[in-house]
């Protein structure tokens, strides 16, 4: 690694090293419940150099992108293995700390995939509210202000 690094996260099976100062920076401006998908969009660090050589130096311009998604359908994996455990043992086994790590993984991997999309990056923020609104047949009383 080329910087130094004060806080790893557990991301999927991968230790994501952040640099000091964008630990620093997260912790010290928000609350953990104030944080929204756009300040994750805006601000979330990545660990871009904790990939090898090839994958840093393939041309693809999809690489994050499909990595994020095969991040997320391990994720779906697990989920689908604790529900299908439960069906067979009427739902008794249901682990609330292992389901949260997953679901969490779904969406730092889908963050991920708006920010590296091939040729413009997604407002993650304005596409969930736009699809709620079209899946439901609603309109949501939010402000522009509420999404930027």
């Amino acid at each position: 690694m080329n910087c130094k690094h004060s806080v790893g996260e557990l991301v999927g099976n991968d230790l994501v090293a952040l640099p000091l100062e964008m630990a620093n920076k997260l912790k010290d401006a928000y609350k953990r419940e104030e944080v929204t998908l756009k300040m994750l969009q805006d601000q979330l660090p990545w660990g871009a150099n904790e990939y090898n050589e090839v994958f840093q130096n393939s041309p693809a311009l999809h690489k994050d992108f499909q990595h994020a998604l095969v991040h997320v359908l391990k994720a779906l994996g697990k989920l689908s293995s604790f529900a299908e455990a439960a069906d067979h043992a009427e739902g008794a086994n249901f682990p609330y700390d292992e389901i949260s790590k997953y679901l969490a993984d779904i969406v730092i991997c889908t963050v991920r995939m708006a920010n590296t999309k091939p040729n413009a990056r997604v407002d993650l923020s304005k596409a969930v509210l736009d699809r709620i609104e079209q899946k439901m047949g609603v309109r949501l009383p939010v402000t522009t202000e509420d999404t930027e």
